[in-house]
Parts: structure tokens; C-alpha cells; sequence
């Protein structure tokens, strides 16, 4: 394809859970290059014993960073919008909120899992959908609000999810994109459409739910209060990008072997690989895998991991009492403490949940209470948790990849590492010991990569997904970190006390 010499920019709203940020990336038919213009906060709100996210704030910063990005030349031609998956909005027939989303945090997530498993077997479920069993899947949530609050479920005129209420607010279509829309357990996985029997034996009216499309397959421009307030230009157009950050994240990645495999890194860390179809064997609904939806009609067979939650709980303990915990500091004490001191699996079910504000025991003391809980020797500098932190996570990437490499009937031969990590070498160098595997890392803003890719693709400026990452390749540095042999006994020995110590369940759920 030959693609127009004149630069094109676009922007890629990037929500998170913690951060939020908006991008300008620009394409010049050669290589792209990307910049941020708006970071914004963006964490749950406690409330009467529940968590919430305050969506109208996160909507007025998104507005601010687009009327940050909309500043300048070229003229940005395309906004996309991604989210974290699962949680969702429920708006009734005016249009409006009916209440402030859930978190996917809050504690009524494990009422309306026991209340899905009662209503249907779990392997009918998993043959339905393809997703994992876990607490805070939309559906789960669903059900646990119809319990609760079975006045919102009949008030519902339309069920939406992060990403696309934003959408909806700026142009006011309802749709959802696929990869964020697998995320609600919801869809069933082989006709791509909302699984009519499993939405009624939860008792969900199938009306409420939208249309779902694929990424870039959408394209509207904004309302037209939305562009007056916002100095928008007539040729702006919000694309339904990929709407999941994880989706939008292996977009990005420039994978080139098909035995490659990719860690995404964020609050959650996604450990998985690209596969052409869903695996829907009983092994993989036992290993607790699960099935999203890539680009190009591939799906992406994924193991959620508890991920940087751990050390952005840590930093908020750390930081009501007033203990010095930026990153860098974090980072420099993790290096000169003393390594495989202890260890704890991440994916502890109690570890999900936010430190109580009435409780004085926070985040650090959970963590080694669980290393001592195991006869493994527990340390309470901010160095040596953090270093305690990111051992255990790669020793959960290693056991992870082990378990995906039974699912493919073979090892991975490379770990693609994007996101937030990918910025501390030390943690690359972790990865790549623990597993024995070359790792390649970035683009650390893989998300926003990929959220621009789609955009490109949507607007005929990029061809298609491989040429994407082509160009990725050759616009962003991917730094390669080899394993280093001489610690290999070391990371092993530390293994088997990491699978000693081991969670027998993922987010309290025991795959069957």
C-alpha cells in the first residue's frame, strides 16, 4: 500500500485503573512518534462499604487532555478511547447515569459469583464464553447488582462498558468494541454476540445490552456541544479503536515468532500469547486461562496476575506515613537489598482488595505476613518489599508461562514485556532470569501504540496488523534482556519455595 507522505496525528485516551493519560501520536507515512499531553489520576472511591470510580471526574479529564491534544499542528483527525475491562455503566431511559460504576474492587463481586456458579454449571459457562472463572468479571458483578440493587437491572435502558460510555459521551452512539466486550463473560465466543442463555439464566434482559462491533469498524464525529467546548475541527473523528488495554497492548507488541509469548504489565499483569482461534479445552478452563479477542479476528489466551497493584498499595501505605517511596527510591533500595529473601504468590485472593483506611496494617504488612506466614524470613524496608514484590511477580510470570506452554503443547521461545515495567530494567532482568527466556521489551506505552495503530488502520494510512507493528518496530526502541545463566540453581531454588508457598486459588476461586 502507499501511504501519503503529509503527517497525520491522532490521540489515544488511555484510561487505566490508577492513571489515566492522553497521547498525541503522529505518523508521517514512515515511522510514528508519540508524545503525552494530560496525566491524570484515576483510582476507586470508597462509599457506604462499596468502591466506585468517579466517572464524571474521569470524563472532565479526558475532555481536558483532548483540549490539551487538540492544540498544535497537525491537527489531530482521530481520538480512540481504552479502558481497563470489566466494569461497566448502567443508564436508563433519559440516558443518564442510574449510579456511579462499580469497582471491580468492591466486595459484592464474591456474591454474585457463588450466585452465577448456583444458577449454571462451570463448564457450561466456560464452553459458553471462553473466559475464566473470576470474581470480578462483569457478569459476576451483574448478577451480585441484581441481588443487591435489582432496581438498577430494571431501570437499565443501556449497558455499557468504561471505554465505550466515554464513547458514548462524546459522539452519543452505544456500541462496544469486541476485545473490551469478551471481558464481560457475557459474549459468547463462538458467534461473537451476547449469549442469550447465559444472560437469562442470570435473569439480564439480552435488550440492554448494545451492539457489538469490531475494532476501527466504527467512526463518527463529536457532538456538536462536545466540539464547540472542546475547539474541535469538523474532520475529527472518535474510531472505535480497541477498547480493551490489554487488546490494544499485544497490538502494539512487535511479535515476529509464533512461539513468542507477552507479559503486559499495569495493575494487572496479563501473561499470554496470540492464537488464531479460542482454546476451549478442559485444561484450559482447569488452569484457569481465558479467551479475548485480538485484532484481526485472533483471540489472545490470557492468565490474569495480580501485577504493580501490590506496589501502588505498598507506595499509598507508605506514603500516609510519610516514607519516602518514589519509583526511582523504590527501584535503587530493590537493587542493593538482598535478593530471594522471601517470597509470596501475588495471586492470594485477600491481596485484591484496597488497605482498609480504619485498618493499620497496610499493604506491606499483608504481603509479609503471607512470606511469614510460610516460614519464609520477611524484611520491612521499602527496598526489600519492593524487591520481595517483583521476585514473587516474576516467579507468577514463570509458573504462568509454564501453564500456557501446556495449553500451546510447547514453551514459549521469547516474552514480549510491554507496559509500565518495561521502564525498570531490574524487573526485566527479573523476568528474564526467573523464566530463562530472552525478554524483549517495549513499547512501554503500548496501549496508546495500539489504540494509534487501529486509528491508522481504520483511516487507510497503515495496511493492516502486521505493517502496524512494523512500524512500531521501527519507531520505538525494544531493548532485549538475555537470561543470565551463572543464577539460574538460585532463581530455581527460589521457585520450588514459590510453589511451596503457592495460593492453591486465584482471587479466591479454585478452578475446578
Amino acid at each position: 500500500m502507499t501511504m501519503a507522505e503529509s503527517c497525520e496525528s491522532y490521540l489515544a485516551v488511555d484510561l487505566g485503573g490508577g492513571s489515566g493519560r492522553v497521547m498525541r501520536g503522529s505518523f508521517d507515512g514512515r515511522q510514528m512518534s508519540m508524545s503525552e499531553v494530560h496525566r491524570f489520576g484515576n483510582s476507586p472511591v470508597e462509599a457506604s462499604g462499596h468502591w466506585y470510580w468517579d466517572i464524571r471526574r474521569l470524563f472532565a479529564s479526558v475532555r481536558e487532555g483532548l483540549r490539551r491534544g487538540l492544540v498544535g499542528s497537525p491537527t489531530p483527525s482521530g481520538v480512540g478511547i481504552t479502558s481497563w475491562g470489566v466494569d461497566f455503566a448502567l443508564l436508563g431511559e433519559d440516558g443518564d447515569l442510574l449510579s456511579d460504576p462499580y469497582s471491580y474492587r468492591d466486595p459484592q463481586c464474591k456474591a454474585g459469583f457463588d450466585a452465577v456458579l448456583a444458577a449454571m454449571d462451570w463448564d457450561e459457562l466456560f464452553a459458553a464464553t471462553g473466559i475464566q472463572a473470576i470474581e470480578v468479571n462483569t457478569l459476576f458483578q451483574l448478577a451480585a447488582v441484581h441481588r443487591s440493587r435489582p432496581d438498577l437491572i430494571s431501570s437499565a435502558r443501556r449497558f455499557l462498558m468504561i471505554a465505550s460510555l466515554i464513547d458514548s459521551w462524546l459522539t452519543g452512539r452505544e456500541v462496544i468494541e469486541h476485545s473490551l466486550a469478551t471481558t464481560s463473560q457475557c459474549l459468547d465466543v463462538s458467534t461473537r454476540a451476547w449469549s442469550t442463555p447465559v444472560l437469562r439464566r442470570v435473569g439480564l434482559p439480552l435488550s440492554m445490552f448494545p451492539e457489538v462491533v469490531q475494532p476501527g469498524a466504527a467512526s463518527d464525529p463529536l457532538l456538536s456541544r462536545q466540539a464547540e467546548e472542546l475547539g474541535a475541527s469538523s474532520r475529527l473523528q472518535v474510531i472505535v479503536t480497541m477498547q480493551h488495554d490489554t487488546g490494544a497492548s499485544v497490538t502494539a507488541l512487535p511479535i515476529k515468532s509464533p512461539l513468542a509469548a507477552f507479559a503486559s504489565t499495569g495493575t494487572w499483569i496479563m501473561v499470554g500469547a496470540e492464537v488464531a482461534s479460542p482454546v476451549l479445552t478442559p485444561r484450559c478452563r482447569d488452569l484457569n486461562f481465558t479467551n479475548e479477542a485480538g485484532m484481526g479476528g485472533t483471540f489472545q489466551l490470557l492468565k490474569n496476575l495480580m501485577g504493580m497493584w501490590l506496589l501502588e498499595e505498598c507506595r499509598r501505605h507508605w506514603r500516609s506515613r510519610g516514607i519516602p517511596c518514589d519509583y526511582i527510591g523504590l527501584a535503587a533500595g530493590a537493587r542493593a537489598a538482598t535478593p530471594f529473601a522471601a517470597v509470596f504468590d501475588p495471586d492470594w485472593g485477600d491481596l485484591i482488595a484496597p488497605d482498609d483506611p480504619s485498618c493499620t496494617a497496610g499493604m506491606p504488612d499483608r504481603i509479609i505476613r503471607h512470606c511469614q506466614g510460610h516460614q519464609v524470613p520477611g524484611a520491612a524496608g521499602t527496598g526489600a518489599v519492593t524487591r520481595i514484590v517483583l521476585e514473587s511477580i516474576a516467579l507468577s510470570i514463570r509458573r504462568a508461562l509454564g501453564w500456557l506452554a501446556e495449553l500451546r503443547s510447547g514453551p514459549a521461545d521469547c516474552v514480549h514485556l510491554c507496559g509500565g515495567a518495561v521502564a525498570e530494567p531490574l524487573f526485566c532482568q527479573m523476568i528474564a532470569d526467573a523464566t530463562q527466556l530472552p525478554v524483549l521489551a517495549g513499547p512501554a506505552e503500548a496501549t496508546a501504540w495500539g489504540n494509534i495503530c487501529v486509528q491508522a488502520i481504520a483511516r487507510r494510512r497503515v495496511a493492516d496488523l502486521a505493517q502496524a507493528r512494523e512500524l512500531i518496530a521501527a519507531s520505538v526502541p525494544i531493548i532485549s534482556y538475555e537470561p543470565n545463566t551463572t543464577t539460574r540453581d538460585r532463581w530455581d531454588e527460589h521457585y520450588q519455595r514459590f510453589l511451596e508457598a503457592a495460593a492453591t486459588s486465584t482471587y479466591g476461586i479454585r478452578p475446578s
